[in-house]
């Protein structure tokens, strides 16, 4: 169950989410998103890997998918402070970090963007990124796509 007051657009999570494309099996990225919340066993960053287990696990079939779902009982059955943390200070990360994760939220905020889909959250998110980087081409063609999308109906599909 997902809480209102939780957002995924916390830019230490967003950096790491980006960094598990890096691994190329199922075990790797359990064993990182273990790691991850060992060090951040709180009620945000729970619901965080949680919700980031219940995505990754729609990617597989089979043995895959059942063993993800396992591990996200695990890791749900680990205690855990009730602190909401967020938090965006990207002065902590490298540049080609925060590119990297500009790059993944736009190319998802395009696709959503061009099916009609604003997501607020992620949209201002990605905004902040683009400003604290200075990339104004980036930031332009979002603006456009952002109008753009305001001028057709959603027709974006949601799997979870």
């Amino acid at each position: 169950m997902k809480s209102k007051d939780i957002s995924k657009y916390d830019l230490d999570w967003q950096i790491f989410r980006v960094g598990l494309k890096k691994y190329g099996t199922v075990d790797e990225k359990l064993e990182a998103v273990l790691d991850f919340y060992e060090q951040h066993r709180n009620k945000a960053d729970r619901e965080r890997v949680l919700n980031y287990l219940e995505g990754l696990s729609l990617a597989y079939k089979g043995a895959d998918r059942q063993h993800i779902k396992d591990f996200a009982t695990e890791i749900s059955e680990i205690g855990y402070s009730q602190i909401n943390r967020q938090s965006f200070t990207p002065e902590k990360y490298t540049s080609k970090e925060l590119k990297s994760l500009a790059q993944d939220l736009f190319v998802r905020t395009k696709k959503w963007l061009l099916k009609g889909y604003r997501h607020e959250e992620q949209i201002n998110f990605l905004k902040r990124i683009l400003v604290y980087s200075k990339d104004n081409s980036k930031l332009k063609e979002l603006n456009d796509l952002i109008g753009y999308s305001k001028t057709i109906p959603n027709s974006h599909k949601f799997l979870f």
